[in-house]
């Protein structure tokens, strides 16, 4: 009975957000309407649901989650980083406020929408003209229902908690100066997950200001190049602690490799521990493709992997004009999405675990694939 109030709530949250909340994000982005908000939401409904049925039929983190969270003693003792934090976040819920399963699932799948309504609305802050693709929307709204993003980012785990928290914290880096609060909150979350994550966006960002040599003025470009280095000292021994490697060298590490040897021994799917360098990095951004997965979920994932391959291809021939015309932030989106994708083909032992991985960070493919159609689109 519990998952039906929360659904109300969740709902109430929703529509009050669209009604007040909405205007102000957006009203320097024209094309961005309430209906497309819309479909983004009952996609992301869409596929929650889909996981949940796939909760019943394949082994799931999501349950173990939940029950720990609920015997856990008290919650100081979840507030670390990796995976207890997601009990940590958990632990209100369940054990608190004694909600069921299903509601809790319900509430992680929501904060996974707001990662990714997030990640659209900085996109379009920073896309202007794109033509219209198919059913009214543009490259930029396609990509953003494409199924492997929601579906993973519909569950009680990491994978919703990443989201939410890479999408805040380039939404806050669209307009850093006006957003530090938002930028600040979801890199806590990005550390408190996933701490080499959080390394790879401050290098990224770090890059990306580096190489921009217009649209941000030279003090805010000295104090957020100053604020990356002192991150970067800061959290690189936690990072090294946290992942249990000898330095922050993932391609030469005695203790990762064994964690690669483990997880790929650990899940589904493909091993891709013995991959060359490249071919994992193929791996973890391409595949499945068809032969790789029979099943109905591998299907989808291959049609999807085979668009975006496709558009990959189109980036490549298209990238000196994207470095010529790109600002701050498309470079930083770039540099983070490179870094952070490197980092984690070396991580996945599988490729079961690669499809769940890389769907935390593909939405920054999404903006710099649509940033670079629409100068495309300017040129005809």
């Amino acid at each position: 009975m519990d998952v039906l109030i929360v659904f109300f709530l969740m709902l109430c949250i929703y529509f009050l957000q669209r009604r007040y909340l909405l205007p102000s994000f957006t009203h320097n982005i024209s094309s961005v309407t309430e209906n497309y908000i819309d479909i983004l939401f009952i996609t992301h409904l869409l596929f929650f649901g889909f996981y949940f049925l796939y909760t019943f039929t394949s082994r799931s983190d999501s349950g173990e989650y939940y029950r720990l969270s609920v015997e856990a003693q008290t919650w100081r003792e979840l507030f670390v980083s990796g995976t207890p934090f997601v009990k940590f976040v958990c632990y209100p819920f369940s054990h608190v406020l004694g909600l069921s399963f299903n509601s809790v699932m319900l509430i992680f799948a929501f904060l996974g929408f707001e990662g990714m309504l997030f990640f659209y609305l900085a996109a379009r802050e920073n896309i202007q003209r794109l033509p219209l693709v198919w059913g009214g929307m543009t490259i930029l709204e396609i990509l953003f229902i494409l199924p492997n993003s929601h579906f993973w980012s519909g569950s009680l785990g990491k994978g919703s908690l990443m989201t939410f928290g890479i999408g805040l914290s380039f939404y806050g880096l669209s307009r850093f100066n006006r957003r530090l609060p938002l930028l600040v909150i979801g890199a806590f979350i990005v550390y408190m997950v996933r701490s080499h994550l959080l390394l790879a966006i401050v290098i990224g960002v770090g890059l990306g200001v580096l190489f921009t040599q217009k649209g941000i003025k030279w003090y805010f470009r000295l104090a957020l190049i100053v604020f990356s280095a002192l991150t970067i000292f800061i959290i690189s021994d936690n990072v090294v602690e946290f992942t249990g490697m000898e330095s922050l060298n993932v391609f030469d590490s005695k203790s990762l490799d064994h964690r690669v040897e483990q997880l790929g021994h650990g899940g589904s799917g493909v091993d891709i521990a013995n991959y060359s360098e490249a071919f994992k990095l193929f791996t973890f951004l391409f595949r499945p493709l068809f032969v790789d997965s029979p099943s109905l979920l591998g299907l989808i994932t291959s049609f999807e992997n085979v668009y975006l391959l496709f558009l990959s291809f189109r980036f490549v021939l298209n990238f000196p004009l994207f470095w010529k015309k790109s600002n701050g932030f498309h470079k930083a989106a770039f540099f983070t999405f490179l870094l952070a994708a490197i980092s984690l083909a070396q991580i996945s032992g599988n490729l079961g675990i690669a499809i769940r991985q890389k769907a935390q960070i593909f939405p920054l493919l999404f903006l710099f694939f649509a940033f670079s159609f629409s100068l495309s689109y300017k040129q005809k």
